[in-house]
């Protein structure tokens, strides 16, 4: 294309938090029961690791929900189910848009794909995809379809629905063998021979490629179920496999084939749903119809199967709760209108005698089995128990008198909780998880008031073998299901005692168990966002504020505003000027010290102490060596006494009289017989590191330095040990406790994870195998030493430049592991002792071939990363990790797992912006001394891990059990590429748990992390508001205007729109109006209750009227205030659709910049009002202009407060034809969206006056204005770009998108002189479009160039643009929030920048392995229907590959150094080329 192309990259900065599924199962182990939380475009895996003990400091910061893996897909899941595969292995059903479904197991670590399925095709016939209309698939049926996906509860079968009239049944078991050898079976099968061999074609063809990708195939050959020729025409609502059945049974809820009744077509009938009962043979594959119910509820959309013996299944509706089985039914009613829609002489109800007076619709309900004989329900956030009609509850009496007991509904809790999109229950250990897409998901631990507390851990020799009794009301097959039932999945072991049959009177009235709820743990979520802005957040008194990002998200309840950092930005507590530091120590006075005495901070030519008290002051004389730099410092012998190293060599201190004083001293030159280290004089030291009680060195000759401090004698004694210096150069050193046991393996150490899945395969033996839930509970995770335990083992690490890492003993220096191949990233160190492997496998084909020379490894560090001992589970949750600094700036993670070291993907890179052209290898000085680039922490905010000061200064941090990459927010430095030159924890009375560091500019701070900081695992860092109300908009008022106004504005002020919802009131005064608008329309709509006779307004359950307001809060001492400082309430009926903050002048303006000297900060709202009549009268709006003005209050002791801002309304417009849905300020001039005309507007004494209009189409959901430019966004019809003439006052339209477009949102794109309009639309996708007018397919400049589109997975909310500041060059990235709660980002890059990136990317998606064999190519392209542009357009189906994914290239910064160097041998150039671009790609994030 001639015109120059705007290019963008996506990079997603929070990932999706909304959960859309959840499952209990033993998915990693079959020891324990994990649970599986499923998000829009990954997938976490958690181990509940309850807590132990009851005596914490931090009782409430318990982590039970302990994160092992996280797992990215490229894909959206519409459904999830856990499954076992022959009889041992538990693997996850998946399933994707339109109809692809992939088995996947845990492995080691990863995804293993046990199975791929692909049946867009076999649904829609052969050859379908080659006849033009590739992405019009969803067009074949009209509509399209989720691929609903449920599993057989014997696990014998998987059914799928496609194209909501064909389901796809997959046998779990492997019978293709004999499936392909039956050829009598086969005829009887197939009448048409061609169609014989096309399937035994397909299934050849599906057995080769399961070879060569190495997979076994352990499901059977699939089928499919036309149900139109069953006689279903219907749309199927939803389906459930039954229990009970020796065949896999499937119950189909579905409309009847003629009468299709959906929401609004209820004149077809309230009766139009059935259910349709099919037996599937996977043998045979026959599927006769066995029985089937009609005249059902139109409203029915749930179906809940029953366990077994009782069987049949649950169906829900809007109104009424139903048990239906091929002989029983039961009913029971929820509403009033269940008796008008329903048919009681078919399908008789009755309202639950414990809830008589409650009236509750049943919409969204989520549902789980609580226990064999109840459900739980939740609707809205409120918490029910229905109790089935089971085969002891079939025999009660007395709250239905002398009739069979119906279906019972009661409270679960009497408070609401979170409305759930997800819902998991483990009944071993009776845990609820409630995960919702609103905002955060629970985990509860539930019990019952009535409960006997016994011992936790039940041996499997304690259960003792009864006869189970069997109701006198069943025959022999029921009896036969009842007595043996189904495969045993959970071991748990019911015990009931002996009763004979006819001794089984029940009461006359049943007391029901109450339950109590617990709460363990919170997963923290943003929520459904629902606007964000850019906000300030004020520092210490006199520093510039600085920017953050601030989002509102979630539903009533659930809403709160969130604070988005990228990375911890810490709380500066006290800054002091200093010059020239270049490292510092905090030590301890004393062993009984509860606070750091002593701040030692080493200069270039002296060392500076200070004492660190209510006053932090230099310490004038000492016994430490100040005439020249420490070399480091450190407490020993348990905190008695202080070791500090210097050039010419180690002193020991103890502190006496409040100072410190020398009780020994090793000098370099000295004779280690004479107290000395036996050092050389030509010889200096390279590196040091202190553990308790030891001090190693490395000297410049590549020998050691022991010093073991002895805790009798209270001194130091020398060791020098014999290293082979043949193998190479000694570049770095550290000492580490052995927290996980990794070099001294205990007798008890479990299994390795490849023999878990092994199982007796015995049926026989199975039947009788009832194992006791507490040999799971028995086999839960292990975890670290506690950090305060003592005798702890101390090793040392040293590490060759080139790469080999050698863990030695101490203090005799016995070798315990070779790890060979630090110096080229691979992605396991495996010990080479133990596995006979020379070198670890690296490149992508994974070999074990040694590479050419690498840069070599300048610091490591092993440490303990997670919560220390103050936090329950602490010692779970954290990991033994390896910290690997390499002399090319890079930093790489290791976590200890078994008896090897796993890398830790984290997609960041901490090399400094300098591009080297040539692939040239930094070298190592190993003769000069050198700081440590990696300190250790142990508690800060009760955290232990690693420090990193480089030129992005990092965390390595770890929350949850996933230890990652942190960056910390430091101004960027003037003087020095490494902004952090030195850093140490600090604990202290003003400053507890918290930190010190100096900048390169010349500044000492002191600091600690905020505490209500939740750190993600993907490095974010979030603050949470919870509101309690809906928000809607959210703007922040910045600190403009004049006098008092600026003043009260200094603090950080923000608009919100919030709404509540509450009951409406029972006379609302409004029969006067309704008569007056009949008489003018000639129409007279139906009061409520005259639809069904003898219904009131109390009947009508979940009618709630939404009430709006508009409020102030700020933010004081960086915390958002949940209180506002003022508040302007909304009429009835009204609802606020667009809020805006602009800059206007009441007085006549003649040139702009008289304006900007005038302009005073205004409030513009825009809302809409529908009246009790709905769409049966016109909507209207108003037009709001509210004067932010200040107040200032006395409050009752006379004390006057600070000055608040609040807002006077000046001006009040009403508009007939429609609701104002957008505002945006034109220069001088108020852009209003008034239904479907764009209106100008000016501010004259103290009134809006029009002065320009354009007739927009429809309906304008989006307005955006750069300059004199106007983008505005259809809600059909795609976006409209428009030029404003000030000087004539007339809006012309320049060009327009002529293809429909369902617009959600719109922003604009600017890199120099590129403009790029940016749509969001209602298929999750994002388009790019450009107006150039020289172009050949413009029109002449009328048509608006669609030139790339791209898949996010989840629906825009927002858009906003933000400026980067540091490029050289005019440049905005674009913000994007997602109703899944997740954070994006759309970056502009240069052509030459695109082109060697999206090489990359296609080699990267071919080359690299695909968690679930996903392709992030196919899903990454837009998604297309009738919505979106005709299949015969030009610019719908033409391949628009103008985005770049970091999903994908991102990848390339956590592979190993061959492999990098392949690939970018592959696309011609080097690795540092190819890094550089994806730095200079995340540094255009730091502004967050």
């Amino acid at each position: 294309m001639a015109h120059s192309q705007h290019f963008l990259c996506h990079r997603d900065l929070v990932e999706s938090s909304g959960v859309l599924f959840s499952l209990f199962g033993p998915f990693c182990s079959q020891s324990s029961s994990d649970l599986v939380v499923v998000y829009a475009q990954h997938i976490d895996v958690f181990r509940i690791e309850m807590p132990r003990g009851s005596t914490t400091s931090v009782s409430s910061q318990n982590v039970v929900l302990h994160l092992l893996h996280s797992f990215p897909l490229a894909g959206v899941v519409e459904s999830a189910q856990l499954i076992y595969l022959k009889k041992s292995t538990a693997c996850l059903a998946l399933t994707f848009a339109t109809a692809k479904l992939v088995l996947v197991r845990y492995d080691n670590g990863h995804l293993a794909t046990v199975a791929m399925h692909n049946f867009e095709e076999d649904g829609m016939g052969l050859g379908t995809a080659l006849q033009g209309e590739r992405f019009g698939r969803t067009q074949f049926s009209g509509m399209s379809s989720v691929p609903i996906t449920v599993a057989d509860p014997d696990h014998r079968c998987l059914s799928m629905l496609l194209y909501q009239d064909q389901l796809v049944i997959v046998p779990l078991q492997d019978n293709r063998q004999n499936d392909l050898n039956d050829d009598d079976e086969d005829e009887a099968i197939y009448q048409i021979a061609s169609l014989k061999m096309e399937d035994k074609t397909r299934s050849e063809q599906y057995a080769s490629m399961l070879a060569s990708f190495g997979m076994t195939g352990i499901v059977g050959r699939t089928f499919l179920l036309r149900l139109r020729e069953l006689d279903i025409r219907g749309k199927i609502i939803d389906m459930a496999f039954l229990e009970g059945y020796l065949e896999p049974t499937l119950m189909l809820l579905h409309e009847e084939s003629d009468r299709q009744a959906v929401v609004g077509r209820y004149a077809a009938g309230y009766d139009t749903c059935c259910l349709t009962v099919l037996s599937i043979n996977t043998t045979t594959r026959l599927h006769p119809k066995i029985w089937s119910i009609a005249s059902l509820p139109s409203d029915c959309f749930k179906i809940v199967p029953c366990p077994a013996p009782l069987g049949g299944a649950i169906v829900f509706s809007q109104n009424a709760i139903m048990y239906l089985n091929q002989n029983q039914y039961f009913g029971l009613s929820t509403t009033a209108f269940a008796d008008k829609t329903i048919d009681s002489t078919k399908y008789p109800l009755h309202a639950s005698p414990l809830l008589p007076d409650i009236k509750m619709l049943l919409t969204n309900c989520q549902t789980c089995l609580l226990t064999p004989d109840e459900m739980l329900l939740n609707l809205g956030g409120h918490l029910f128990v229905l109790s089935l009609p089971s085969h002891r509850s079939l025999k009660q009496k007395g709250y239905y008198g002398h009739e069979v007991c119906q279906l019972m509904l009661r409270q679960f809790a009497p408070y609401k909780l979170s409305a759930s999109t997800s819902m998991a229950v483990d009944l071993d250990r009776r845990l609820l998880f409630l995960g919702t897409r609103d905002g955060d998901s629970h985990l509860f631990r539930y019990s019952t008031n009535n409960e006997q507390h016994t011992a936790e851990l039940i041996t499997q020799e304690s259960v003792v073998v009864r006869p189970v009794p069997v109701p006198d009301d069943m025959d022999s097959d029921e009896e036969d299901m009842y007595l043996y039932g189904r495969r045993i999945i959970s071991n748990q072991v019911v015990l009931t005692p002996q009763v004979a049959p006819d001794q089984a009177d029940v009461p006359e009235h049943v007391e029901f168990a109450q339950y109590q709820l617990e709460l363990l743990d919170i997963l923290t979520a943003i929520g459904q966002v629902t606007a964000m802005d850019m906000g300030v957040e004020m520092e210490v008194e006199g520093a510039a504020p600085s920017e953050e990002l601030v989002l509102s998200g979630g539903v009533d309840e659930q809403s709160s505003i969130s604070v988005i950092h990228r990375g911890i930005r810490p709380v500066v507590i006290t800054e002091v000027p200093l010059e020239g530091c270049r490292a510092m120590w905090a030590v301890y006075g004393s062993a009984t010290a509860k606070y750091h005495g002593y701040l030692i901070l080493s200069m270039k030519s002296k060392t500076m102490v200070l004492k660190a008290g209510d006053d932090t002051l230099p310490l004038e004389s000492s016994g430490l060596f100040v005439e020249g730099p420490t070399l480091a410092a450190a407490n020993i012998l348990g905190n008695q006494r202080i070791v500090q190293v210097y050039k010419q060599g180690v002193r020991l201190l103890e502190e006496t009289n409040d100072t410190l004083g020398c009780t020994q001293e090793l000098l370099l030159e000295d004779a280690i017989d004479c107290d000395g280290l036996g050092v050389d004089p030509s010889v200096g030291i390279v590196s040091v590191d202190i553990l308790d009680p030891y001090v190693i060195l490395l000297l410049s000759d590549g020998s050691l330095r022991l010093i073991y401090a002895d805790a009798n004698d209270l001194d130091l004694s020398v060791v020098q040990p014999e290293i082979d210096k043949t193998e190479g150069i000694l570049c770095a050193v550290c000492l580490f406790h052995d927290w996980g046991q990794l070099f001294a393996p205990s007798e008890d150490t479990f299994a390795p994870q490849a023999h878990v899945f092994e199982r007796d395969d015995d049926d026989v033996d199975e039947l009788y195998n009832v194992s006791s839930s507490s040999q799971r509970k028995s086999q839960a995770s292990r975890g670290l030493d506690a950090q305060e335990s003592k005798g702890k083992p101390v090793y040392c690490a040293i590490c060759y430049d080139f790469g080999t890492m050698i863990v030695f003993c101490l203090p005799d220096f016995t070798i315990q592991a070779i790890f060979p191949g630090l110096n080229v990233a691979p992605q396991v160190l495996i010990d080479s002792k133990l596995t006979g492997q020379i070198y670890p496998s690296v490149g992508l084909s994974q070999d074990a071939k040694k590479p050419s020379m690498l840069s070599p490894v300048a610091d490591i560090c092993i440490h303990r990363v997670g919560p220390d001992d103050a936090i329950g589970n602490g010692n779970i949750v954290s990991k033994m990790v390896l910290v690997v600094y390499v002399a090319n700036g890079d930093l790489l993670v290791y976590v200890a797992e078994g008896n090897k070291f796993v890398r830790r993907s984290t997609q960041c890179i901490t090399r400094p912006f300098v591009l080297k052209k040539e692939s040239s290898f930094a070298q190592l000085n190993t003769t000069l001394f050198r700081y440590p680039m990696l300190t250790r922490f142990h508690s800060v905010m009760h955290h232990s891990g690693v420090f990193f000061r480089g030129a992005s200064p990092m965390w390595i941090w770890n929350s949850r059990g996933l230890a990652g990459l942190t960056p910390m927010a430091v101004p960027l430095s003037k003087k020095n590429q490494v902004p952090v030159l030195c850093w140490t924890s600090f604990h202290h009375w003003n400053c507890p748990q918290g930190f010190v560091y100096f900048h390169s500019d010349g500044m000492l701070r002191v600091c600690e992390i905020p505490s209500k900081a939740k750190i993600t695992s993907s490095g974010c860092v979030v603050q949470k508001l919870s509101m309690g109300k809906t928000i809607h908009h959210l703007i922040h008022v910045a600190c403009h205007g004049t006098g008092a106004v600026q003043e009260a504005l200094q603090t950080p002020t923000y608009a919100v729109v919030m709404s509540h919802s509450s009951p409406p009131p029972l006379d609302d005064g409004a029969d006067n109006e309704v008569e007056e608008e009949a008489e003018e329309d000639g129409y007279t709509p139906q009061k409520p209750g005259e639809i069904f006779e003898g219904m009131e307004r109390s009947d009508f359950s979940g009618l709630m009227d939404e009430q709006f307001e508009l409020q102030l809060i700020q933010s004081v001492d960086g915390q958002l205030m949940r209180e506002g400082v003022f508040s302007v309430q909304m009429e009835r009926y009204e609802v606020v659709l667009t809020i805006k903050v602009m800059y206007l002048s009441d007085a006549p303006v003649l040139v702009p910049q008289e304006w900007k000297q005038k302009r005073k900060p205004y409030i513009v709202v825009g809302t809409g009002v529908v009246g009790q009549n709905g769409e049966d009268e016109n909507g209207k709006g108003r037009l709001l202009v509210y004067e932010v003005d200040y107040a200032q209050y006395t409050n009752a002791q006379g004390i006057t407060g600070r000055k608040l801002p609040k807002l006077n309304l000046i001006y009040a417009k009403e508009h007939k034809q429609g609701g104002i849905s957008m505002v945006s300020q034109l220069g001088a001039y108020v852009l209003a969206a008034v239904g479907s005309k764009l209106i100008v507007y000016e501010l004259k004494g103290g009134q809006l006056v029009g002065c320009a209009f354009f007739d927009a189409q429809l309906y304008i959901v989006s307005l955006n204005v750069i300059k004199s430019f106007i983008v505005y966004g259809d809600l059909y019809k795609s976006i409209h770009l428009l030029y404003w003439k000030p000087q004539e006052k007339t809006i012309i339209m320049l060009a327009k998108d002529y293809e429909p477009l369902s617009i959600t949102t719109t922003e604009v794109s600017v890199m120099g002189t590129q403009l790029g309009l940016i749509a969001s639309d209602m298929q999750a996708n994002i388009h790019v479009m450009q107006y150039e007018p020289t172009h050949v397919e413009s029109r002449g400049g009328q048509r608006l160039l669609r030139t790339s589109d791209f898949h996010v997975g989840a629906r825009v909310t927002s858009l906003m643009r933000k400026r980067v500041l540091e490029s050289p060059i005019p440049l905005y990235v674009t913000l994007l929030a997602t109703a899944e709660g997740g954070l994006g980002v759309l970056i502009p890059v240069q052509e030459r920048l695109f082109r060697r990136l999206y090489t990359l990317q296609s080699i990267m998606i071919n080359a690299l392995p695909q968690n679930a064999g996903l392709n992030p190519r196919e899903f990454r392209q837009a998604v297309h229907t009738r919505s979106t542009g005709r299949p015969d357009a030009w610019c719908t189906w033409k391949a628009k590959k103008a985005f770049l994914d970091t999903a994908v290239i991102g990848r390339f910064s956590d592979l190993d150094y061959v492999a990098q160097r392949e690939l970018a041998r592959c696309i011609g150039t080097t690795p540092e080329v190819v890094l550089h671009n994806l730095l200079e790609l995340q540094r255009t994030t730091l502004f967050l």
